[in-house]
């Protein structure tokens, strides 16, 4: 797990579960993960986190197939956290001095663009 924050939802699920990761005697034990897959590719750990954008990539790169994955999403577990995302206030979307900056949300939102940040990304 990282502890960087991540490790909420998890610790959410794993209470939700009835199953104790912290404090004497817990349930389970959760190691402190760094970058990259190793953990798990090297079966250092029988689970690690990943984001689907990139540790999820990083396995399928190193050989394994998504068929040999388990994938438990926070989401379906009942204990997902606000990810990253376009966060606007209304009046910004009404003012016409920001109509471009309306239409491009309206655009992402109706899947015809993907929006990109101030660098270019």
């Amino acid at each position: 797990m990282w502890f960087a924050g991540n490790e909420y939802p998890f610790l959410a699920w794993m209470a939700k579960l009835g199953l104790r990761a912290e404090g004497a005697n817990p349930d389970i034990t959760v190691l402190r993960q760094g970058g990259g897959v190793r953990l798990l590719t090297k079966k250092e750990a029988d689970c690690i986190s990943t984001m689907t954008y990139n540790e999820y990539g990083q396995l399928l790169d190193a050989g394994m197939k998504p068929s040999d994955l388990v994938v438990f999403r926070y989401d379906d577990q009942g204990v997902s956290v606000l990810e990253d995302g376009i966060y606007v206030l209304q009046p910004a979307l009404a003012d016409p001095t920001k109509a471009r900056n309306a239409r491009a949300v309206s655009a992402h939102l109706d899947g015809r663009v993907a929006l990109r940040d101030g660098a270019g990304t």
